[in-house]
This record gives structure tokens, sequence and C-alpha cells, in this order.
């Protein structure tokens, strides 16, 4: 009976050991996960702000012109 609990026990120690692994993995993603969205962001608005800006200076230019 004792060798049985002592083997449950190195089980659940295993099994807790495992979880913890477990969730940091999961951490660790999720953290790579919101600096991906992080840098998609920043990338969107940079190409906006590249597109953006000569396209107002266009439009001026050309409704100036008028």
């Amino acid at each position: 009976m004792a060798v049985n609990l002592a083997a449950l026990a190195v089980q659940v120690q295993e099994l807790a050991k495992d979880l913890a692994r477990h969730e940091e993995k999961h951490d660790r993603q999720e953290m790579a996960r919101a600096a991906g969205r992080r840098w998609l962001v920043g990338a969107v608005i940079a190409a906006i702000a590249a597109i953006d800006g000569p396209m107002v200076a266009v439009l001026l230019a050309l409704h100036g012109g008028h």
C-alpha cells in the first residue's frame, strides 16, 4: 500500500511539473502573439503614414493650383 502511495505521489509531482511547463509554454506563446500583433499594427500605421503624407501633398498641390 505504501509503495502504491509513493508511486502515486511521484506521478502527481510529475503531473504538476508537466502542467507548470505547459503553462509557461502557453504564456510564452501568448507573449509572442501579442508582440506579433503590436509589430503588425505598427507596420500598418507606418504604411498608412507613408502613403497618406505624399497623398496629402499631391491633393493640396492639385487643389491649390485651381
